[in-house]
């Protein structure tokens, strides 16, 4: 994600500081980063760094608080994010893994995702997980989060899309308050998102590119646990809208084979 720093505060010298935010099990290096952003024909020195005070690195509300305030300054060529109803799909990415033999469910069982989970059984199996969208549908996605073994956070990519982040929360997704905090105005475009310890999201994307898209967790061991899924994107009504047949004369050889 690339950050716009509009340089209209008084003239001087400013700190910027960041530390690593870590809400997994394991401990992560506690690092701080420094610089400083001076403007033109301000004074020299004067700056105290032992003045800088930092959220601790496994404070949720903070990291919340502060991502929570990122915006998308390229309103200009969003689309429309207020999308019917009735074309929504909400999906739960983090709990997908636990239903046995059906596909991926678009509703999935609800219970206390971020409570006591002991007894509950969480073993995964093999099988087909994949949502099925025609061409041009309005999708929404909510991934949650659990308690599910260590309980921390999932980096989620999706490939062949871009998404809005329209909502973030900690706690339960409540699918009736939840929404009316979305921030449909001006949401970052992206394509990869931090799903909080304990903590859940929202995204919105048109499904406008024809084709099976994988989605998953970017914890290399949290993919092959199979926290992912696949997108199937049906062909539009015409050729510009549709997957390209392959070659005539066949798909091309790699030299020597």
């Amino acid at each position: 994600m690339d950050v716009l720093v509009s340089t209209n505060q008084n003239i001087g010298q400013y700190y910027m500081a960041m530390r690593p935010f870590s809400d997994g099990a394991f401990p992560a290096t506690n690092n701080i980063t420094t610089g400083i952003l001076q403007y033109t024909n301000s004074d020299v020195g004067g700056l105290n760094n032992s003045t800088i005070t930092l959220p601790l690195m496994n404070d949720v509300n903070a990291a919340y608080n502060f991502t929570a305030r990122i915006k998308n300054s390229n309103v200009t060529q969003n689309p429309p994010l207020n999308v019917p109803t009735d074309i929504d799909r909400r999906v739960s990415i983090a709990i997908a893994t636990n239903n046995n033999g059906e596909d991926f469910p678009l509703n999935p069982p609800v219970y206390n995702y971020t409570g006591e989970l002991t007894g509950f059984p969480p073993g995964t199996s093999l099988g087909t997980r994949a949502v099925v969208l025609n061409y041009g549908e309005a999708v929404e996605i909510v991934l949650q989060a659990t308690n599910f073994g260590a309980g921390g956070g999932h980096p989620i990519h999706l490939h062949g899309f871009s998404f809005y982040w329209v909502g973030t929360g900690i706690g339960n997704f409540n699918n009736i308050t939840d929404p009316m905090s979305y921030n449909l105005v001006d949401p970052p475009l992206i394509n990869t998102i931090q799903v909080g310890r304990g903590g859940w999201v929202a995204l919105r994307f048109f499904a406008d590119n024809p084709g099976v898209w994988f989605m998953h967790c970017h914890y290399e061991r949290h993919s092959s646990f199979g926290m992912d899924t696949v997108f199937i994107v049906r062909n539009g009504t015409t050729v510009g809208t549709s997957i390209r047949p392959p070659p005539a004369s066949g798909m091309p050889r790699c030299p020597g084979t």
